[in-house]
């Protein structure tokens, strides 16, 4: 467009000037002659204020180009002298569309008259238009939705039903929606009146209405209303965010000949936005059936047992269980139809075995269609219901990018040396099987182990969660904060406030008076979640069987050396020992049967029931020290003679008189026999063996003055 109207000539004086070209040449030259302003009419100086600056600024340049045209002599020769010098300045109208604006301007539309500004006007611009009736705007908006891609389509589909009477499915339109009769061709556009794309792109739907009718609403759900929640005034363990997670990087796993990705569950409180719990589980592939055998809802259903075991519940408002509706789920009254149901009543046993304090909540679920000509969609459920614990996902695999074996965030983002790298980790996998340990050792592999990757996945864990410089909202309001103090001005010498009573009075009065030396700021998140840890209330293991019903209970298992020993491959390749005690802390019989109930997801203690499923005992893990654990050995020697002790104890009360007997025959005895006598056994005195004299034997018969004479022979 012409930024500034000195690029033009100045317009010649009318008088004398006819305006001449192919057509109207007389009219012209009467307008011409005519007296006419070009500025605005006063009248409509409130209305032409309101349109944005741009397109007043191009309202005005295009008067100037109108005066000009006007002024000159011949229209054609004009317009392309305008057009000219439009490009040099960026412009993007042609002489052939000039010309037709300035007939426009001349002659009048059927909505405007002769010379009035409104012409000149971009409607596409100026967030104002003639108006299209409201009945052809629903039927454009159709158009749009109805193609999947992009909305030229649908434009493209509008010029073919008004060329050819019929749609891109062969439906005959006899007419169209908002016309009473069939639309002609404006001669400026070749197109109906508002037909043109830029005008259109105004009535198009918008992103949420397109993002509905082309995909679905869960997808619009991203771009539409969403509601927002704080956690001022909440408790600790009030709600409690569940949801399982596939990590973006490939693990070896014992055993197993291909890499693949380690998944988990994990538990954040929405209170702390702390991760208190994740279990990381292997995923091995099933050769039977070509497939991964992943984590089910059964083991969710340990998951949960084993949050309410270790981290508790409040007795007091209740606890929330906030699951999905996938894996990560509770089942309540519905009947499963997987391989690994949980039972129906599972949520009702949690509710019951707390007194009602505990409940689930598995939020929404994007099943609706978005219009009539919409099939329904397969069921899922709302990863915003839980969005405390799919942002720690997000922030565990942004910390975790720079391992081996990454596969990407997504299939367009996978690294593209991934399926070469894969075969050959597979090949160095299958060669360490013939291998001995120590030679298979010395391989470096492309991939991690299973136990090095959740070392890491682990230790990561606890940096975010030990993170100060996090950004969880309404953190002050919630009162995480603490004041620390330091005697020294280095980085880790600050100490709780709490211990400056104890420091002497000139580091009191320092950190009093220097700002360098005291500070206030945001707890962490594990700070701020052991805050209140002790609000929580523990089931005990004992309610345990009680949870999770008998058909979840492991085979008979017979004590045995004064254990429990047993193998399960959702634990671990090693097998798993427990020590058999009863409740009271002493030793049960060996070779008596118990049912055994072992969380594989917190295989730290072990419920042991009898024939009818009443609990015996929870018995702890056999303590394993490292040989060079000194201490730790001690420990475990300390508890065998403990067990010992309390083994025997019985058999000891049992032979008391006996004891006593044997006391006193010793005693009877003793005062019997003579006193120079004694009844204890004095050890025997042997006389060393002599040495074997062989060989001194035969080194003095071979020297020469022990040899036998010539002459002897």
């Amino acid at each position: 467009m012409i930024s500034d109207p000195t690029i033009l000539p100045p317009p010649a004086s009318s008088a004398g000037q006819p305006v001449s070209g192919t057509r109207h040449e007389s009219r012209g030259s009467e307008l011409a002659a005519a007296a006419f302003s070009f500025d605005i009419p006063a009248a409509d100086l409130s209305y032409f204020s309101s349109l944005p600056d741009t397109v007043q600024a191009e309202v005005r340049r295009r008067l100037y180009i109108m005066q000009f045209i006007f002024a000159a002599g011949k229209i054609n020769p004009a317009c392309k002298f305008v057009a000219v010098n439009l490009r040099q300045f960026g412009g993007e109208l042609s002489w052939h569309r000039i010309r037709a604006l300035f007939y426009q301007f001349r002659d009048g539309t059927p909505k405007y008259e002769a010379r009035d500004w409104r012409i000149l006007v971009n409607w596409s611009r100026a967030g104002g238009t003639a108006s299209l009736n409201p009945k052809f705007v629903e039927f454009w908006r159709m158009l749009c939705e109805r193609h999947q891609r992009v909305t030229t389509s649908a434009h493209r589909e509008l010029l073919q039903i008004w060329r050819t009477r019929f749609d891109s499915d062969f439906k005959e339109y006899k007419f169209i929606p908002g016309h009473d009769t069939w639309p002609e061709s404006d001669p400026a556009t070749d197109l109906p009146a508002g037909w043109t794309p830029g005008n259109l792109a105004r009535y198009t739907p918008d992103k949420y209405e397109l993002a509905a009718a082309r995909i679905g609403i869960q997808k619009a759900s991203a771009l539409g209303f969403k509601i927002r929640t704080s956690r001022l005034g909440l408790r600790l363990g009030e709600f409690m965010e569940f949801d399982d997670h596939e990590f973006n990087v490939k693990v070896n796993f014992p055993g197993q000949l291909r890499s693949m990705r380690p998944r988990c569950f994990g538990a954040v409180d929405v209170l702390t936005d702390c991760m208190f719990s994740m279990v990381i589980k292997p995923t091995f592939w099933d050769l039977e059936a070509q497939a991964k055998k992943v984590l089910s809802e059964k083991d969710f259903m340990w998951f949960i047992v084993a949050v309410l075991t270790h981290r508790g519940y409040r007795p007091d408002v209740g606890t929330m269980l906030l699951v999905e509706h996938g894996t990560a789920t509770v089942r309540g009254n519905k009947t499963l139809r997987i391989d690994n149901p949980l039972r129906d009543d599972f949520e009702k046993r949690i509710y019951d075995a707390t007194m009602g304090r505990v409940r689930v909540d598995r939020g929404g679920r994007f099943h609706q269609k978005a219009n009539p000509g919409q099939f329904a969609p397969p069921s899922g459920g709302n990863f915003r219901f839980k969005p405390h614990v799919e942002q720690f996902w997000r922030m565990l695999d942004d910390w975790l990018d720079a391992l081996k074996g990454q596969t990407g965030k997504g299939r367009d983002f996978a690294p593209e040396e991934m399926e070469r790298t894969d075969a050959y980790n597979s090949k160095l996998l299958k060669a360490a099987q013939a291998l001995g340990v120590e030679e298979a050792s010395r391989l470096i592999l492309p991939r991690m182990t299973f136990d090095e990757f959740t070392h890491a996945a682990n230790t990561v864990m606890n940096l975010i969660n030990d993170d100060p410089d996090h950004k969880c909202n309404s953190w002050e309001k919630c009162g995480f904060l603490t004041k620390e103090y330091r005697r020294e001005l280095t980085a880790d010498a600050w100490k709780p406030y709490q211990l400056i009573g104890e420091e002497p009075a000139e580091i009191q009065s320092l950190v009093a008076q220097n700002d360098l030396h005291y500070r206030v700021r945001r707890m962490t998140r594990s700070e701020a979640d052991r805050r209140h840890a002790a609000e929580l209330t523990r089931l005990p293991f004992e309610s345990i069987p009680a949870l999770v019903g008998p058909e979840y209970a492991g085979a008979p298992i017979t004590v045995r050396g004064g254990k429990f020993q047993f193998q399960d491959w959702r634990i671990g390749p090693d097998a798993m020992e427990f020590v058999a005690l009863d409740a009271a802390g002493h030793p049960l019989r060996e070779g008596e049967k118990y049912i055994p109930y072992c969380n594989p997801m917190s295989p730290d203690v072990l419920v042991v029931c009898d024939a009818r499923h009443a609990v015996v005992s929870v018995c702890p893990p056999v303590i394993m020290p490292a040989r060079n654990d000194e201490a730790g050995v001690k420990t475990a020697m300390g508890f065998k003679n403990h067990w010992t002790s309390v083994k025997l104890a019985p058999q000891r009360a049992r032979h008391t008189a006996t004891g006593d007997a044997v006391e006193f025959m010793k005693q009877h005895n003793a005062q019997v026999l003579p006193t120079n006598l004694s009844t204890t056994v004095r050890p025997e005195t042997f006389e060393p063996a002599p040495a074997d004299c062989t060989a001194e034997l035969l080194a003095r018969e071979a020297a020469p003055e022990n040899q036998t004479p010539d002459d002897w022979a």
